[in-house]
C-alpha cells in the first residue's frame, strides 16, 4: 500500500502566519493601550470631581455649620456655599438645585465604620455633597461601547466644636480673710474643721485640667474608666472624687493646688456619694472630642461637695470682723439644687433645647447676728439681727460658636444667661428648706433693766436681671479663661440691696412707748435703732455675705459666666473629611 507523504509548508507561508500574527499583537496592544488611556483618564476626571466634592463639602460647612456663628445648621446656605465653591473648581452642573446633591445630618460610627445620616437643621454636624459629570466613556473608541459614562463623588465633611463654661461668682484674688471665710464654708459643706492658707486656695482657683488627665486620675483610686463616658457615668464619693482631682492637678505639675484638694480629700471622709454626669455636663455626639477641654479644679470641687449635700441644711463656722464689738455669726445654708458645669456644642437640639445648658446652685441663706447696744437715748436694746437670702437659680447656655477665619483671625463664643431673682431680707426662716417660712426680727428694748417694748424689724427686696447674650472673643492675644457678668456684679449688687433694705426698713413697736417726762417716744427710739442698724447691715454684707456666696459660686440678681475652653477643629485638625 502506498505511504502518504507530508507536505512541509513553503517560506512563503510561514511569513504570511508571521505577519497575521503580528498584525493580532498590535491590534490587542493599541486595544490595551487605548483601555490604559481612558482608564488614566477616567481615573483623573474622578479624583478631580472628588476635589471639588471635598473642598464644596468643606466649605459649606464653614459658612452653614455649627463653627458658623449660627444656632443651628442652615441647608439653603449649605446648598449655595457647595454650588460656589463647586463652580470655583470648574463644575458644570449645579449642586444648589440637584436632588439630594447637599444634605446636612450627622456622623455616626458603627462597628468601627462611620456612617453619615441625614438630620434636621438643629442636630446636623456635618455636610454630605454628592457631585457628578457624565464624560466621553472612550475617547478613541467611543462609538464602539457607548458614548459617555456618569462619574459621583461623595464627600461628607464633619465639625464640631465645644465650649466649656460654668456660671456662678468668683474669687479672682483671695486675701488671709477670704481664705478664713472659705474655711469656714468649705467645711460646713465637708461636715468637718479645714484650714487652708490663702496662697493654696489661690493656686486652686487658678488651676485647670482636662477630662483625660480626669480619666488618668481615676486609675488612682482603682476605677476603670477609658473614655469620657466612663468617666461621666462613674459613680464615687466625694473623697474618691477629689483624690482624683488632686492627681489630675498632680500630673499638671500644680503641686500647691493639690495639696489643697488633697487637705479637702481628707476632710471629705463622712460625705456620700455622687455621680459625676450630675455636676460635670458634657453633651456633645462623640464625648470623646472633650478629651482636652479644661475645667476650673475650684469649680469641680465645690459642685462635688454641694451636689452631695443637696437637699441639706448645714451650719457653715463663718467668722468675720463687725462693728459695735461683735465678732461672730452664725450661718445657714440649704442647697436645694446643685450648679452643674457644662461642656458640650453651640446651638439646639431637635427639641428647641439648648444643646449645652449650666446653671448655678439655688440656695437659702441666713446669717445670724446677735447685737446688744445701748442707744443714745439710753435705751438698751438686745435683737437676733438676720439676714435672709433666696438665692434663685441662674441658667446660662452656649448659644453660637464662629470659628477664627482669614478674614475673622479670633474665635467668637456667645453664651445666653438668664439670672435667678433673687430676695435679700432682714428676717430669718423658720424652716430652711421653705422660703416662704421667713419671719421678723424682733428687738428688745428695755430702760434700766426694766421691760419698755418689742419692736420688729423688717425689709425686703428683690433683685433680678434681664436675659442678655454674651460675646466672648478668643485669640492669642485675648486667652481663656474670661469672665463676663450679665445683670449687676455680686458686690455692687450687694451695696444696691444693702442700702435698699436700710432705706426700706420698717420698725414697729409694740407696746407703744410714750414717756415724756423722759423725752422717750417710739419715733425717737426706732430711729435710733434704724441708724445703728444701717452699718451693721453693710458690715454683714461685706464681710460675710459677699464672700460667702462667692465662695459658693452664687450671685444675686445677676450671673458671671467663666468661659474656660474652646475647642475647635483648628486645635483637632480643621474641617475633616469623614468618608
Amino acid at each position: 500500500m502506498p505511504m502518504s507523504r507530508e507536505r512541509c509548508a513553503s517560506p512563503r507561508a510561514q511569513r504570511g502566519a508571521v505577519g497575521l500574527f503580528g498584525l493580532l499583537v498590535l491590534g490587542i496592544s493599541l486595544v490595551f493601550v487605548v483601555l490604559a488611556l481612558d482608564t488614566g483618564r477616567l481615573a483623573l476626571e474622578k479624583r478631580r470631581l472628588q476635589e471639588v466634592a471635598d473642598l464644596a463639602a468643606i466649605d459649606a460647612l464653614q459658612q452653614a455649620g455649627p463653627c458658623s456663628g449660627g444656632e443651628s445648621m442652615d441647608v439653603t446656605v449649605a446648598r449655595t456655599a457647595a454650588q460656589q465653591s463647586a463652580a470655583r473648581n470648574g463644575y458644570a452642573g449645579d449642586l444648589s438645585s440637584e436632588a439630594d446633591a447637599v444634605l446636612i445630618g450627622v456622623v455616626t460610627t458603627s462597628g468601627g465604620v462611620r456612617q453619615f445620616a441625614a438630620a434636621g437643621a438643629a442636630t446636623a454636624s456635618a455636610v454630605q455633597v454628592t457631585a457628578t459629570a457624565d464624560v466621553v466613556r472612550s475617547l478613541v473608541a467611543g462609538g464602539w461601547y457607548g458614548g459617555t459614562i456618569r462619574l459621583q463623588a461623595v464627600a461628607v465633611a464633619q465639625r464640631e466644636p465645644l465650649a466649656g463654661f460654668w456660671v456662678g461668682s468668683f474669687l479672682a484674688s483671695i486675701d488671709s480673710e477670704d481664705a478664713t471665710v472659705l474655711d469656714g464654708v468649705l467645711g460646713g459643706l465637708l461636715g468637718a474643721a479645714v484650714s487652708v492658707n490663702a496662697l493654696s486656695y489661690q493656686a486652686l482657683v487658678d488651676a485647670n485640667v482636662t477630662l483625660e488627665q480626669l480619666i488618668a486620675g481615676a486609675a488612682g483610686i482603682g476605677l476603670a474608666v477609658n473614655d469620657v463616658q466612663g468617666l461621666l457615668d462613674a459613680e464615687v464619693t466625694v473623697a474618691d472624687f477629689l483624690s482624683i482631682v488632686a492627681t489630675a492637678l498632680s500630673a499638671d505639675g500644680d503641686a500647691t493646688a493639690a495639696a489643697a484638694v488633697n487637705d479637702l480629700q481628707v476632710a471629705a471622709a463622712a460625705l456620700g456619694t455622687i455621680t459625676i454626669g450630675d455636676l460635670l455636663s458634657v453633651t456633645a455626639d462623640n464625648p470623646d472630642t472633650a478629651l482636652q477641654s479644661e475645667v476650673n479644679a475650684y469649680a469641680l470641687g465645690t459642685a462635688a461637695l454641694q451636689l452631695a449635700r443637696e437637699g441639706q441644711t448645714l451650719s457653715m463656722p463663718v467668722s468675720a470682723t463687725l462693728p459695735l464689738g461683735l465678732g461672730s455669726v452664725d450661718v445657714s445654708l440649704h442647697i436645694t439644687d446643685a450648679p452643674q458645669i457644662a461642656v458640650g456644642p453651640p446651638g439646639r437640639d431637635a427639641d428647641g433645647n439648648w444643646k449645652t445648658p449650666a446653671h448655678t446652685a439655688q440656695m437659702q441663706l441666713q446669717i445670724d447676728a446677735p447685737v446688744s447696744v445701748t442707744l443714745p437715748s439710753l435705751v438698751d436694746v438686745s435683737l437676733n439681727l438676720s439676714l435672709a437670702a433666696e438665692v434663685a437659680r441662674a441658667d446660662a447656655w452656649l448659644a453660637s460658636i464662629q470659628c477664627a477665619s482669614v478674614n475673622q483671625p479670633a474665635h467668637r463664643v456667645t453664651i445666653g444667661a438668664q439670672p435667678g431673682v433673687a430676695t435679700l431680707a432682714v428676717g430669718r426662716y423658720n424652716d430652711m428648706a421653705d422660703p416662704s417660712s421667713e419671719a421678723d426680727v424682733t428687738a428688745t428694748a428695755t430702760l434700766g433693766g426694766a421691760p419698755l417694748t418689742s419692736i420688729t424689724i423688717s425689709a425686703a427686696v428683690d433683685l433680678g436681671s434681664d436675659p442678655q447674650d454674651l460675646n466672648y472673643t478668643v485669640s492669642d492675644a485675648t486667652p481663656l479663661p474670661q469672665q463676663q457678668t450679665v445683670g449687676t456684679p455680686l458686690a455692687t449688687a450687694l451695696g444696691n440691696a444693702t442700702q435698699s433694705l436700710a432705706g426700706s426698713l420698717m420698725l414697729d413697736s409694740n407696746p407703744p412707748v410714750n414717756l415724756p417726762l423722759l423725752g422717750l417716744t417710739d419715733d425717737l427710739i426706732e430711729g435710733e435703732l434704724e441708724t445703728m442698724l444701717t452699718p451693721l447691715l453693710t458690715a454683714l454684707d461685706e464681710a460675710v455675705l459677699d464672700p460667702v456666696l462667692r465662695s459658693l459660686g452664687a450671685n444675686l440678681g445677676g450671673a458671671d459666666i467663666e468661659l474656660f475652653g474652646l475647642e475647635t477643629d483648628e486645635s483637632r485638625g480643621e474641617s475633616r473629611l469623614v468618608r
